[in-house]
């Protein structure tokens, strides 16, 4: 399933399962409520978190301030999404969370950040093949920019939006371009 959680309807939510539209600036509410969610229902990887974190007791009591309705007011969806949000999350194995620039563009974006962060490591999604949590997934070391842009194609300049950008791969495979 693909969540898109984005205030903007880009492109890649109209190709979604499902698109969360919270206020701007709102993620760090929404993920520390998620975070509530997934441990009072259980849903958190016990054996994770014992073996791979720190300040697990610390995170908790951070969180206890968050519930799903006082989140829901701030972010301007309903506190139902968010708990569903944090099942489907929790409970589906691997599981992704990938991030673009704007969630850092406020005065909280290193907290919401941390806040996303510990959504993967509750949940043991964090070093598993097809899981994690990516911040700006435009670039990557392991990518190969000299053998994709041949020097007869390099001459040709092509400019797409990032949030177009796999609707325009699948296009450009398909076509032989």
């Amino acid at each position: 399933r693909l969540v898109v959680e984005d205030p903007i309807r880009i492109e890649t939510a109209q190709q979604a399962d499902q698109h969360v539209q919270p206020r701007p600036g709102t993620d760090l509410y929404l993920a520390l409520a998620m975070g509530r969610t997934i441990i009072e229902e259980g849903l958190a990887d016990t054996r994770f978190i014992a073996e791979h974190t720190e300040g697990f007791e610390q995170y908790k009591a951070l969180i206890a301030d968050y519930s799903p309705e006082i989140a829901a007011e701030r972010c301007g969806i309903s506190a139902d999404i968010i708990r569903n949000l944090a099942r489907l999350y929790a409970t589906t194995k691997p599981a992704a969370i990938l991030t673009g620039m704007g969630v850092q563009y406020h005065k909280r974006g290193g907290a919401t950040m941390r806040a996303i962060d510990a959504l993967g490591a509750i949940t043991g999604n964090l070093g598993v093949v097809g899981g994690g949590v990516s911040f700006d997934f435009s670039s990557r070391s392991s990518f190969d920019y000299k053998s994709w842009m041949a020097i007869e194609r390099a001459r040709q300049s092509r400019t797409i939006p990032r949030p177009q950008l796999a609707a325009r791969l699948r296009e450009f495979a398909t076509s032989g371009a």
